[in-house]
């Protein structure tokens, strides 16, 4: 049991300035936000952080909707974080979620659906991991320049 999970506040969101007024909506519900950081994360990460939809139609356009703006990495404290999170945010499709869960709030459709949060613990470590990964990768290009 993870009492710390990631949650990504996605680019359509950051594009109209939610950001902040949904991390008082997690806070507001005793979620501990203790790490929130912006940054741009190109179509490859998103290729690899959805490898596991590659099969599906809309893996392209997914990863590139996704990449076409900066998003809002955070880190969330609960007991029992990951299941809290996703409980907190409701169904990926934001039709099907209720009025108080994030994505029927501020979800505009099953892809543009507010945010991203890890579905377990082991998805947690791999996320976070290739989160960092890239970041590494940002500071060394950043250095070569």
């Amino acid at each position: 049991m993870n009492n710390s999970t990631l949650v990504i506040i996605k680019n359509h969101i950051v594009v109209k300035n939610q950001q902040w007024e949904l991390c008082d909506y997690f806070e507001k519900a005793d979620f501990r936000i203790t790490s929130a950081k912006r940054i741009f994360l190109d179509f490859e990460f998103y290729k690899e952080f959805y490898i596991n939809l590659i099969s599906f139609p809309f893996y392209e356009k997914l990863c590139s909707t996704y990449s076409s703006g900066d998003v809002i990495i955070l880190n969330i404290m609960h007991n029992n974080a990951i299941i809290k999170v996703r409980e907190f945010i409701g169904p990926t499709d934001p039709k099907l979620a209720e009025e108080f869960h994030v994505r029927f709030l501020y979800g505009e459709n099953i892809t543009l659906n507010a945010v991203h949060a890890s579905e377990n613990d082991k998805d947690y470590l791999r996320e976070i991991n290739l989160i960092k990964l890239y970041e590494s990768r940002l500071c060394k290009s950043t250095l070569k320049d």
